[in-house]
């Protein structure tokens, strides 16, 4: 493949992020597979039959994701021994920045992919949920704390609120399971207003470390109140957080399409389920190998801007 196809076909490399993001969900599928030996004879017998080198079927469905791994560092390699008045020189770091621009995509899909499969996951663990599921408008968590809430002139009451991309979702701690969520509700941040409240301020509004969320929906007041004044400024720059992301993604045309919500339910799904982990390996493109983590809470997710 010459330097000059790669550059013209850049958007055609764009499917390794499909295929990268279907990864872990056809190679469960395999392990599942091979719980029952006539699979495990059968493609055997195939690899035999075709003459295929000593690799295994999920060794096979790695192959191309260690490949887009490894043309960005070929073609580095490549314009390193390449001298600047050589006439392919400049064909050579045209395909370099498209063979980036292209890892940089599908990193950034299949970073986007692990958000969705975390979020379904954690779902599943939250007793008493109520309404569509979150992968319906969000696709990443935010951030999270544990809050003390009050709503109209209610006795306030110790809250964890979950910040994703388009809701605020607020849960209380099973007192018996301390580890267990319940759902208690959760606001369309589209349709809200976060206000500010410094301290002594509003007399009506005796939590210090404090903010109000006016949901226009519901014509309904929320307060919020942190027992620290540091804690208190990392939700308010959360929210503006918020509100930048889903605007960038608006700009960008980004949208979670029902394919992958779909996948990201099965992946949920398997990950409860499996019998076994899978034998995969997961990289970090550009060329460095890293594990997937494999953790049911929703703080091991940290957002990256768009």
């Amino acid at each position: 493949m010459t330097s000059e196809h790669m550059q013209a076909t850049r958007e055609k490399f764009e499917i390794y992020s499909e295929y990268c993001n279907n990864h872990p969900a056809a190679t469960s599928a395999l392990q599942e597979l091979y719980q029952d030996q006539r699979y495990v004879h059968f493609f055997e017998a195939c690899r035999l039959l075709q003459e295929m080198i000593d690799i295994s079927l999920d060794g096979f469905l790695l192959t191309p994701v260690q490949k887009i791994c490894k043309y960005p560092l070929q073609l580095q390699e490549l314009l390193k021994y390449t001298k600047t008045d050589h006439p392919d020189y400049s064909s050579v770091k045209g395909a370099l920045e498209a063979m980036r621009d292209v890892a940089l995509l599908v990193n950034e899909r299949k970073r986007r992919m692990e958000c969705l499969e975390k979020i379904a996951s954690w779902q599943m663990t939250v007793e008493g949920w109520e309404g569509p599921d979150l992968l319906e408008e969000s696709s990443q968590l935010i951030h999270q704390g544990e809050v003390t809430k009050g709503a109209g002139g209610a006795w306030p009451k110790d809250v964890t609120l979950f910040l994703f991309d388009h809701q605020l979702v607020y849960c209380k701690r099973d007192l018996l399971k301390r580890n267990t969520f319940v759902y208690r509700g959760r606001l369309n941040l589209g349709m809200c207003e976060v206000v500010d409240m410094p301290a002594n301020k509003d007399s009506s509004f005796n939590m210090s470390n404090g903010w109000k969320i006016h949901s226009v929906a519901k014509n309904k007041w929320y307060t919020f109140s942190c027992k620290t004044t540091p804690e208190k400024l990392k939700w308010m720059e959360a929210f503006r957080k918020e509100r930048a992301l889903v605007a960038a993604d608006e700009t960008a045309g980004f949208v979670v399409g029902e394919k992958a919500k779909n996948l990201a339910r099965v992946a949920a799904r398997n990950q409860r389920n499996r019998p076994k982990r899978p034998r995969s390996t997961w990289f970090s493109f550009g060329g460095h190998k890293k594990g997937r983590g494999s953790g049911r809470t929703l703080g091991q997710i940290q957002h990256h801007p768009v």
